[in-house]
């Protein structure tokens, strides 16, 4: 019994970083276009569903920029690897480059 609670653990937890890993894959495509994502597409339907069995899903705060969950709104991530998070105040800026906080 316990391993194959351990088994379906596992399974969500690969099936949660393949869907982690599409989504910026995706996030990546629409950022290198000069455009970014102007016209919009079929995906975006799909997306947004996931976006929101996700959400729905989490136990804490959910980032909708990076997908992610979080214990608290400030512990969200930047949406983009080259993003650089700089504190302001009490909240947080996500600069684009290799921007100096």
């Amino acid at each position: 019994m316990y391993s194959r609670l351990k088994q379906q653990d596992e399974e969500r937890e690969r099936q949660r970083v393949e869907q982690e890993q599409r989504h910026q894959r995706q996030r990546q495509k629409r950022s290198q276009s000069p455009f970014g994502d102007f016209f919009g597409s079929d995906e975006e339907s799909e997306e947004d569903d996931e976006a929101r069995a996700t959400s729905e899903a989490c136990k804490g705060y959910y980032c909708a920029d990076s997908d992610v969950c979080v214990d608290k709104p400030i512990d969200c991530p930047c949406p983009f690897d080259m993003d650089t998070k700089c504190f302001r105040g009490d909240w947080y800026v996500c600069y684009r480059g290799g921007h100096t906080c």
